[in-house]
């Protein structure tokens, strides 16, 4: 991997802990050990820059005093900027068609306002655009504003110019390509100046408040925080939820990636599912679960069904047998034939790598990737519950129910007590409309947290205690409504 070309010499290792706290402290950027290679390897790349040595440049911002800034070359050097055009369709499908009328609805001829938080280059702001210019036909261009932010003032710059290449169009076909963009000739291409219109972009960091976003001081409707919070320490989520929550007017919308969906559940949004796309909401009423919007995206991804196969709920483990071979074959991608397992026991180093990887490569949205890591690892040892239950949230997201619930029954027989597996069988349950199935799930997580201390993390819930846990989880049972005195406890 990259990491082996630029390894960490031992003298740098103290002071590489001390500026990763400090990078914590003032980005929200978890520092864990593969991202303390990463800072190594962007000191490395920022002394290449200056013509000075690495150790000397990592002393200099490990001793630098802390109400000093981090260098914009550095810190711009630690992002992510992996983003492309109406990414997630299905997300942004409910998005126009349950959030978006009722938003319009209520503005009267205020201006919408949509807050793109880490932005990247800008693909997703203008993505908002489009999709609010085209999903409400008449709507007058000064009545939408989004707004995107980031930490990275360089790719601000490049999204500012508003001219991008095919890399950014990966998903779209060449309709959609006419419609929003202006062919330059040279292989790359121009926002139409309808949307560019009504975007902004905005050098802003997540991890220190307070934000200033609009002028005028008011709030956004909606915030798309989108594979952002994955990369913050646990506390620093807890407080940018907060201030999403502070900030949003109520009946204002959330939206994050589906990966970064467990820390919601106690931040005191209320989930609207529909379509097997959850989106977050701050109280203020009941949202309608489905609006019928005038526009309409083409899932270049869809396999072209024309109804989508709901699984039967009663397919889902609650104390049977594992998950047979042929199920099994559907994300291991054996069919058939004389199976690779590889060694017996493969290395422990070796397979958190493999996870490690996986969990970047989804968050990162090369889902497919993802899933073929995993099953790689699922060859050589299927004793490890782990991998089984990631498979199971990428399947999800993909929209593969089957092979979701597969991987869900084989993780719970593995292991009985993984709380977030009884979790997610609840959400999707409740998802679904099958408040019995799902009431059973969440009274499964509910016995196991009541035996576990309430201060301790649950393992896979984004950093979520388990008293925390066991209060949502009590509070979507009471949705069910099949919960008894006896069970509640």
């Amino acid at each position: 991997m990259r990491a082996s070309s630029c390894p960490v010499p031992e003298e740098a290792l103290e002071p590489l802990l001390l500026l990763g706290k400090k990078i914590e402290e003032k980005l929200g950027l978890v520092c864990t050990d593969k991202r303390r290679t990463d800072i190594w390897r962007s000191v490395a790349r920022t002394a290449s820059a200056r013509s000075e040595s690495p150790l000397g440049v990592l002393l200099g911002l490990a001793d630098a005093p802390p109400e000093e800034e981090l260098p914009v070359d550095f810190v711009a050097d630690l992002t992510v900027g992996e983003t492309f055009f109406f990414r997630e369709r299905k997300a942004l499908r409910m998005f126009s068609e349950t959030a978006l009328p009722e938003i319009a609805a209520g503005k009267g001829t205020a201006p919408i306002r949509i807050w793109s938080a880490g932005c990247s280059s800008g693909e997703e702001p203008y993505t908002l655009s489009m999709l609010l210019l085209n999903a409400l036909p008449g709507m007058d261009p000064e009545q939408v504003s989004v707004l995107g932010t980031d930490i990275n003032p360089f790719a601000l710059q490049k999204a500012r110019k508003g001219i991008f290449r095919r890399w950014s169009f990966r998903g779209m076909d060449p309709e959609e390509i006419r419609l929003f963009f202006n062919d330059l000739g040279d292989g790359s291409f121009s926002v139409r100046e309808r949307y560019r219109r009504t975007t902004a972009f905005s050098l802003l960091n997540l991890a220190e408040r307070p934000w200033r976003l609009w002028r005028d001081g008011g709030p956004p409707d909606a915030v798309f925080c989108r594979n952002v919070l994955i990369y913050f320490s646990p506390k620093k989520r807890e407080e940018v939820l907060a201030g999403f929550h502070s900030l949003l007017p109520e009946g204002g919308w959330l939206a994050v990636a589906a990966c970064e969906t467990a820390p919601l559940q106690a931040s005191g949004f209320s989930p609207v599912s529909s379509g097997g796309v959850t989106l977050y909401r701050k109280n203020g009423g009941t949202a309608p679960m489905f609006f019928p919007g005038p526009f309409r995206f083409s899932d270049v991804s869809s396999t072209g069904e024309a109804e989508e196969r709901l699984l039967s709920f009663e397919d889902f483990f609650s104390g049977g047998a594992a998950v047979s071979e042929e199920e099994l074959a559907l994300f291991t991608g054996n069919t058939g034939g004389e199976e690779d397992r590889g060694p017996e026991e493969p290395p422990a180093e070796d397979v958190r790598d493999r996870l490690e990887k996986a969990r970047s490569l989804a968050d990162r949205g090369f889902r497919e990737d993802a899933l073929e890591e995993l099953r790689r690892v699922i060859g050589r040892d299927r004793t490890d519950p782990l991998p089984f239950y990631l498979l199971a949230l990428i399947h999800q997201e993909l929209g593969n129910e089957k092979e979701a619930a597969a991987a869900l029954r084989n993780t719970l027989f593995l292991a009985p007590g993984f709380v977030m597996a009884h979790y997610t069988l609840g959400s999707t349950a409740l998802r679904k409309g099958a408040a019995k199935e799902a009431d059973r799930h969440f009274r499964n997580a509910g016995e196991i947290l009541l035996r576990l201390p309430g201060d301790s993390p649950v393992p896979e819930s984004g950093g979520l205690t388990a008293a925390r846990l066991l209060e949502t989880v009590r509070g979507l049972r009471s949705r069910t409504h099949c919960t008894t005195g006896a069970d509640e406890k």
